[in-house]
C-alpha cells in the first residue's frame, strides 16, 4: 500500500468530507493537521470524553513536488510558525522587510506542509526565544533534543482529497489513564533535557531582536546600493532558505 501513515485527533470525529479547516493562528496557519506519532495525536484530545483517533493514510505520491513545503532546516521552521502564531508582530518595522514579505508568501499555492510538531514544551521554549531570554543557538538545540515527530497539514481540498481513512477508534478510558501517567513522566523528562541545554548552550548564538535587525539592516543595505545603482534591480532580496523536495 503506498502513503504515508499518519494520524489525527478529533474531539468530536469527523463529520462529512475531510476539510482544510481549523484556527487560522496555528503552527502553519489553517488546514487539516495530521501527526507521525499516534500518542501524540491522542494527548491532544484526551481530555475530551468522546474524542476519537484516526489512522490515515496521506497518497503523498498524487501531488505534484512543487506543491509541497518541508521545512528540515529548524529556525526556517521557526520562523514560520513564529509568523503564523502572530508572535513577530511586536518587533518595529518587521512588516515593512522582505524577511517578513517571504514567511507571508511562501505557503502560497501549497496543498502540504510538513514540519516538526511543536508541543507545549516547545510553544515554552519558542516563546523564550521571542523574549530573548535564549539564543537561536539555545532554541535550535532544544528542538532537537525534543522530538514529537513531524506534522503534515494538507491545506488545500485537491491534498484533503488524497487522504484516505484507514481506523477510526475511541479513546478507553483505561487507555486515558496511562497516557496521563506517561505524559507526566514525558514532561518531567524533557524539563530536564531542556535545563540542561539551555544551560549548556546560553553563551552561544543571537538574539531574536540581533536577528531580525541584522537582516533590516541587510535590507537597507541593498536598499541604498540600488539607488546609486551600483546593485541591479533583479538581484535576490533578503531571504531564508526554505526547503523544497528534491533540492
Amino acid at each position: 500500500m503506498e502513503g504515508t501513515i499518519l494520524y489525527h485527533g478529533s474531539r468530536t470525529g469527523i463529520i462529512g468530507e475531510i476539510k482544510p479547516e481549523g484556527r487560522a493562528i496555528s503552527d502553519f496557519g489553517k488546514g487539516f493537521y495530521m501527526g507521525t506519532k499516534r500518542e501524540q495525536a491522542e494527548l491532544l484530545v484526551l481530555d475530551e470524553p468522546s474524542s476519537v483517533i484516526y489512522t490515515l493514510n496521506l497518497h503523498l505520491e498524487n501531488i505534484p513536488q512543487k506543491h509541497i513545503l518541508i521545512f528540515s532546516n529548524p529556525m526556517d521552521w521557526a520562523f514560520f510558525v513564529l509568523y503564523n502564531r502572530n508572535m513577530l508582530e511586536d518587533f518595529e518595522g518587521i512588516q515593512n522587510t522582505q524577511f517578513y514579505k517571504n514567511l507571508a508568501n511562501i505557503a502560497n499555492n501549497k496543498d502540504i506542509i510538513i514540519g516538526p510538531i511543536a508541543d507545549d514544551n516547545m510553544t515554552m521554549i519558542m516563546e523564550q526565544f521571542v523574549d530573548e531570554t535564549i539564543t537561536d543557538k539555545t532554541f535550535m538545540e532544544c528542538i532537537r533534543c525534543i522530538n514529537w515527530g513531524s506534522q503534515y497539514v494538507a491545506k488545500t481540498k485537491r491534498a484533503c482529497e488524497q487522504i484516505e481513512i484507514i481506523k477510526k477508534e475511541k479513546i478507553t478510558t483505561e487507555k486515558r489513564e496511562s497516557y496521563y501517567k506517561n505524559e507526566a513522566d514525558r514532561r518531567r523528562e524533557n524539563n530536564k533535557k531542556l535545563k540542561t541545554t539551555r544551560k549548556q548552550y546560553r553563551r552561544e548564538g543571537k538574539y531574536l531582536n540581533e536577528i531580525l535587525e541584522e537582516y533590516q539592516r541587510q535590507e537597507q543595505h541593498k536598499k541604498r546600493l540600488r539607488q546609486a545603482g551600483i546593485l541591479d534591480n533583479n538581484s535576490p532580496e533578503t531571504t531564508i532558505d526554505f526547503d523544497q523536495p528534491g533540492q
